[in-house]
């Protein structure tokens, strides 16, 4: 009995000393580390701040063209492509993470004719394997010239694709690539991008006015990038605009120098989504467009009257809903105000007798204004009003 007894007391003492030890284990041991997600492979690449700027420029070939006098003789075929080399497309871009992989970068050439199809031209696919084009946060450049073997006329459109050091599944010469930048449709994957003033879309007088071109013109657009932060956001918009501005004039609040300088912000004159035509190639004139409209600025003439609420010389009354052909032609001025600020000026009255004219922003009636108008010369309130506040839109 007294040996059972021992043998149950052994058996219990080690069943305790058992449950005692992985307490102690369960309680003592390290935490075990939380493992990272892992992705199916490498970070993929991506770019930022993707813009095209078009240069056109002076044809050095001109001889080999007939040119009949005041009259240029133009034809589809040879002197199409042949003028197509005076136009260059260059894409500018940020690389973003991912591009440890990238072996080069091709850039592919469409152009669209017909509104629902486009052609990609092997002569139009250019390729790149130099560093900066591989290298993870770099700026980068490329250039699309013509060489004469296609014509540029129509809607041109590019698609930017990465080249990984990673073969297609089952072939030996083929290799991965991923797409940066698809420019050639809407999100619906069919409709082609149609923007007034787009500079990718070229015709036939685009390419005959670089015969008489004294100097090489370029125009800047910027091609707005899908935000990745979005949830399943792996592409790319398809729209390109041009920079958009706001433009803000204030009264002051006093009627003289004297009692300060204070303006009045709730009298304001402000335009928002502005788009700037170029006029020039030094950036002074140009026509103003409600982004993403064919609305320009434009202009009324109103004589002088009594009847009328300002009372002055004849003025020209502001309108933004006006046609392109009907716009003005807008002429940037310093202000003194500091480089935030310009005055708007049109030339008005004869090429003999030219008439300044700035604008004004009078709330209700805004409008271009000699600065010897009564109305402008006797108003200390109204003459801050001259001075527009400049504000790039993001």
């Amino acid at each position: 009995m007294k040996t059972s007894s021992g043998l149950l007391l052994g058996v219990l003492f080690t069943l305790v000393v058992v449950i005692v030890a992985v307490v102690i284990y369960f309680n003592t041991r390290p935490e075990e580390e939380e493992k990272p997600e892992t992705l199916d492979g490498p970070t993929l690449p991506g770019i930022s701040d993707l813009n095209v700027s078009r240069t056109d420029s002076p044809d050095s070939d001109s001889e080999t063209y007939t040119i009949e006098p005041y009259t240029i003789e133009y034809a589809e075929g040879d002197n199409e492509r042949a003028l197509s080399k005076n136009i260059t497309f260059t894409l500018n871009w940020t690389n973003n993470d991912g591009f440890d992989d990238v072996t080069g970068i091709k850039v592919l050439h469409y152009i669209n004719t017909t509104d629902n199809a486009f052609t990609l031209h092997d002569t139009a696919t250019k390729s790149d394997q130099s560093e900066p084009l591989r290298t993870s946060f770099k700026n980068v450049s490329f250039s699309v010239t013509g060489d004469g073997t296609y014509s540029f006329v129509g809607k041109n459109r590019f698609k930017i694709l990465a080249v990984l050091n990673r073969k297609v599944t089952g072939s030996t010469t083929e290799f991965q690539t991923v797409t940066l930048y698809d420019g050639r449709y809407e999100d619906d994957g069919i409709t082609v991008k149609i923007i007034p003033g787009n500079p990718l879309d070229i015709k036939e007088e685009d390419l005959t006015a670089t015969i008489g071109m004294a100097l090489a013109l370029t125009k800047k657009f910027e091609l707005e990038l899908q935000d990745e932060t979005k949830p399943g956001s792996n592409a790319t918009l398809k729209e390109i605009s041009n920079t958009k501005y706001t433009f803000k004039a204030v009264p002051y609040k006093f009627d003289s120098p004297e009692q300060g300088t204070d303006v009045d912000d709730g009298k304001k004159v402000e335009y928002t989504n502005v788009e700037l035509i170029a006029q020039d190639t030094v950036g002074q004139k140009f026509k103003f467009r409600k982004l993403g409209t064919q609305q320009y600025w434009g202009l009324t003439n109103v004589s002088a009257s009594e009847e009328n609420e300002f009372v002055g010389d004849p003025y020209k009354l502001l309108k933004t809903d006006s046609t392109e052909g009907n716009a003005a032609t807008i002429i940037f001025a310093n202000s003194s105000k500091g480089d935030e600020y310009r005055s708007f000026k049109i030339v008005a009255g004869t090429e003999a007798v030219p008439i300044d004219m700035y604008l004004f922003g009078i709330k209700g009636t805004v409008a271009f204004r000699t600065l010897g108008d009564p109305v402008v010369s006797k108003s200390y309130k109204l003459s801050n009003t001259r001075h527009w506040k400049i504000t790039k839109q993001t």
